[in-house]
């Protein structure tokens, strides 16, 4: 299963035939598409929040931590981190780390630009390549957003539950791309250790790329 073919699925049980065939506005119609809008953002949310927060646990297990979380979590953090206790698997400083991070996931609400920003970059996923796909959720989060700030009389769309369904599928096979390259992320946090001045070359590289990122 994937993203598109669950919302597809979701709008699909909202949206009748007769209704995806429409020509016509009305309110009923106005109300199907609402629902469309909404729990297909709700159900993209969730798919890429739990990718995220499942490549960070990984850290808990892995030879080294993921140097962009490292970088993250130094910049975040105003004390220092002892970069030697986060080789250990039951340091308090390496799940504190992860900790940080999944509250940072959990206080996300969107799926804009900016929230896929500062979910991705500490996890080191690139969006560059990726600039389509951000784009789609970007709108996809604005059109929805339009919508959950005010009663639904209104938000006055001119577009029909065909448009937002489509919008929808279209949204989900962007969340799609984007949750490949966060998976893409767990075989970096499976290498072995490299040695320690490897690291910190490595670590420096890292925290050039996430000042940028974040820029």
């Amino acid at each position: 299963m994937t993203i598109a073919s669950d919302v597809s699925a979701l709008a699909h049980s909202i949206v009748d035939p007769t209704a995806l065939a429409a020509h016509t506005q009305s309110d009923r119609l106005r109300a199907l598409s609402a629902a469309v809008l909404v729990l297909s953002h709700a159900e993209i949310e969730t798919a890429i929040e739990s990718a995220c927060i499942a490549t960070a646990r990984l850290l808990l297990n892995s030879a080294e931590p993921h140097n962009a979380i490292l970088v993250w979590g130094l910049m975040e953090s105003n004390s220092s981190i002892n970069v030697g206790k986060l080789y250990n698997k039951q340091s308090s400083a390496l799940h504190k780390l992860v900790d940080d991070y999944e509250a940072l996931v959990e206080r996300n609400h969107g799926i804009k630009e900016h929230n896929l920003r500062t979910l991705l970059s500490p996890l080191g996923v690139d969006l560059a390549p990726l600039s389509t796909d951000v784009n789609t959720l970007d709108v996809f989060g604005a059109t929805r957003g339009q919508l959950a700030h005010k009663p639904l009389s209104a938000w006055g769309t001119s577009a029909l539950p065909s448009k937002h369904v489509n919008d929808a599928i279209q949204a989900g096979a962007s969340a799609d791309l984007v949750v490949q390259a966060i998976i893409a992320k767990h075989s970096l946090l499976k290498t072995p250790r490299p040695p320690r001045a490897f690291l910190r070359r490595r670590i420096a590289k890292a925290l050039r790329w996430f000042g940028d990122a974040i820029e």
